[in-house]
């Protein structure tokens, strides 16, 4: 028996959306990041990125429709949710572009739209905490990315994945 497309038991996540973020989202998006800066990638290092912004783009549809957290319903009812939300798939979308061209600049341009949607949205929707990721920010994130696209990656990267791709320390 199918469902009609409006059916919202149809649509219903049955898990919150920091649930996803934190299952999904984090892991994929750390391991792009690192890809993206590391000195070279092998045919299965593409393959696993390749996998990862799969599973990015996937994330974005999913964090789009709500989930079982306290906040989700008013998070996704909002324009700037759904504008987040986005701007994340739109980077997974870019990092896939790249994976198929095997282009290592345009990976690390990618990780750069998706650092600017996470860094964005949870400025805006998760104001008690502060997004940082794994290093530690002196400037404004828009900022320090300005102009960035060598393979080094955003200078603040320091990745826990980073031995896999090359890179077994970084300076900030």
């Amino acid at each position: 028996m199918t469902q009609d497309a409006d059916d919202s038991d149809y649509l219903s996540v049955q898990t919150s959306i920091n649930a996803l973020m934190v299952a999904l989202v984090d892991h994929s998006a750390h391991e792009l990041w690192a890809a993206g800066s590391a000195q070279t990638l092998s045919a299965v290092d593409w393959r696993t990125v390749e996998q990862h912004a799969v599973q990015l783009i996937g994330s974005g549809t999913l964090i789009s429709l709500g989930g079982t957290g306290a906040a989700d319903a008013a998070w996704v009812a909002t324009p700037a949710w759904q504008e987040w939300s986005q701007l994340m798939t739109d980077g997974a979308l870019a990092a896939l572009e790249a994976v198929q061209e095997t282009d290592q600049d345009a990976l690390n341009r990618a990780g750069s739209v998706l650092v600017e949607s996470c860094q964005g949205c949870h400025e805006a929707f998760i104001s008690s905490r502060s997004f940082r990721p794994k290093a530690t920010l002196t400037l404004p994130i828009t900022r320090r990315l300005r102009g960035k696209t060598s393979r080094s990656g955003p200078p603040w990267w320091r990745s826990p994945h980073s031995r896999r791709y090359g890179r077994s320390s970084r300076k900030a």
